[in-house]
């Protein structure tokens, strides 16, 4: 998010993240009393169908009016809350808007940071915790995320403007496969 943060839309982002905050709240809530396998199977098949959507309507795109970022971020944050990964529906979601490669990338990175917070405090308050050998781990994750950041972000420079929705497709169709196979 913070490389590039130049392309952070902060109307997008509260559109799509103040709602969000609260429908995660609500999905991590609900998402406690279902079973994860009937849930990540559920998240694999829209995900798949999704991908076959924009395959076979290459120009759809949602209008960018306010109403629709609410709902959009409203969604995000309720499937985020239930099926406890949000960057692959927040991808979802934004794809559809279209929109430059820097504010694809920050705008939601952004949008994940408050949402993903909201549905951790919740799963915690919940009863679910890491066990402490995880926790410990955090200290090889975090600067390894950090890097991977910076390479992709080299990669990212390399894709024509208009690739990312493709390659993002891509991506999130092998997620929902994985889902999908092996829950």
């Amino acid at each position: 998010m913070l490389l590039f943060r130049e392309g952070i839309r902060w109307k997008l982002f509260l559109a799509f993240g103040i709602p969000g905050i609260f429908a995660s709240f609500i999905g991590s809530s609900l998402s406690l009393r279902i079973s994860w396998e009937i849930l990540s199977r559920a998240l694999g098949i829209f995900l798949i169908a999704y991908v076959l959507f924009i395959i076979f309507n290459r120009t759809f795109k949602l209008s960018q009016k306010l109403y629709v970022a609410i709902s959009g971020g409203a969604l995000t944050g309720f499937f985020a809350g239930i099926f406890g990964i949000g960057g692959e529906i927040n991808a979802v979601a934004l794809s559809a808007f279209n929109r430059e490669k820097a504010v694809y990338i920050a705008t939601p990175g952004a949008i994940s940071f408050v949402i993903d917070s909201t549905r951790i405090a919740t799963y915690i308050k919940g009863g679910i915790g890491l066990e402490p050998s995880i926790i410990s781990v955090f200290l090889i994750f975090i600067p390894a995320s950090l890097i991977g950041a910076m390479i992709g972000k080299r990669g990212v420079d390399k894709i024509p403007q208009e690739k990312p929705r493709n390659v993002v497709a891509v991506f999130i169709f092998l997620l929902g496969l994985k889902l999908v196979l092996f829950p």
